[in-house]
């Protein structure tokens, strides 16, 4: 069994676009396998499972990037999580202080929690 990774920058911005790239690659990745690895029957997408997503969790993140977030007079907080189990869990954070307009910090913060739940479909958003 071997296990790949694939990331896309724009995976958590345009998800039709990400489902796309990942189609082309997964077929391509399988096609150059089966060339080199005749003994290969299938390829199928899988996703580890991550921790569960409760409140908890969330907060084992937030507690990495608090500490930035304190030097620049900022603070987050998790409002709620909602859709637990659903196809489209969403986890809402509300950000204050003066990086809570930095795009690129909330998208740091959104990676973070997708890379940690491992789930496909949680969204992150900001109150």
């Amino acid at each position: 069994m071997l296990f790949l990774e694939n990331r896309c920058f724009f995976c958590s911005r345009n998800n039709f676009f990400f489902a796309i790239t990942f189609a082309s690659s997964l077929v391509g990745l399988e096609r150059g396998l089966r060339e080199r690895i005749p003994e290969i029957q299938e390829v199928v997408q899988a996703m580890p499972e991550g921790p569960s997503l409760c409140e908890d969790e969330v907060e084992v993140i937030l507690e990495g990037v608090r500490p930035f977030l304190k030097v620049a007079g900022g603070s987050i907080d998790c409002e709620s999580i909602t859709g637990e189990g659903s196809l489209q869990p969403v986890i809402l954070l509300k950000m204050g202080g003066a990086s809570a307009s930095l795009n690129s910090v909330k998208l740091e913060i959104s990676q973070r929690l997708q890379k940690h739940f491992m789930m496909a479909g949680l969204r992150v958003e900001w109150s």
